[in-house]
């Protein structure tokens, strides 16, 4: 799903990128979510189980460049 440049989503995660990243990159061309209903509702079940093991937050926004052929790659097959 490519996020609107427009929308709150888009911005929030284009700030955060640049804060982290300042330069270390050029451009962003698009910023995508990727949408699998089933690795989503794993990623809550293991979000839920950390939570309630450590008692604090461990999630960290990640952020990943590559070719659109290996961005096309992990969303069929995953990081395996």
């Amino acid at each position: 799903f490519i996020v609107s440049r427009g929308s709150d989503e888009y911005t929030s995660i284009a700030n955060r990128f640049h804060h982290v990243m300042k330069g270390k990159f050029s451009t962003i061309t698009r910023i995508e979510r990727v949408q699998n209903q089933r690795w989503f509702l794993q990623y809550l079940i293991h979000q839920e189980s950390f939570a309630k093991r450590l008692h604090c937050d461990t999630e960290r926004r990640l952020y990943h460049g590559c070719p659109e052929q290996a961005a096309d790659s992990i969303i069929k097959t995953g990081f395996n």
